[in-house]
């Protein structure tokens, strides 16, 4: 039976939502570092006989931003889900990747599916996709249905 006021239970729900509306929106994190401006205002603050004459405002200068998107965001979720418990690395990398103790082995799964992408993009380059989707709506003679069914 599943416990339901564990934590655990209700944070993988909670960052996984978390996770597809920030792939979806894709924001990002500016990171500023303060200006020699700054400083002569901070300055100025401590020290007010010097620099009091001309009022000077601080500034920030944008270093970098940081994109949370389909690469930084998951993670992110899986780096809060290790120091939180909710998951072990025993159980991330064995049981997850390796298939320890389950009949899927997941390395497998992943080369099966580099190969079709491998495959789909050759096939893609010769233009073989193009020349089917064209050669269909000749045969629909302009028909949505027909080519729906």
């Amino acid at each position: 039976m599943i416990d339901f006021q564990s934590f655990h239970t209700w944070i993988i729900p909670a960052l996984f939502t978390i996770s597809i509306i920030f792939t979806i929106l894709a924001p990002s994190i500016p990171i500023y570092i303060p200006t020699l401006q700054f400083w002569r205002y901070i300055i100025s603050k401590f020290n007010k006989s010097k620099f009091s004459e001309t009022p000077i405002e601080p500034r920030w200068k944008k270093l970098f931003s940081i994109p949370l998107d389909m690469g930084t965001v998951p993670l992110g979720c899986i780096i809060i889900f290790l120091c939180t418990g909710t998951l072990s690395i025993e159980t991330a990398f064995f049981t997850g990747l390796i298939g320890r103790n389950f009949s899927v082995e997941a390395y497998r799964i992943l080369i099966i599916f580099m190969s079709m992408s491998y495959i789909c993009t050759s096939l893609d380059s010769t233009g073989l996709f193009e020349f089917l989707a064209k050669w269909m709506i000749r045969i629909s003679r302009g028909r949505g249905l027909l080519l729906y069914l």
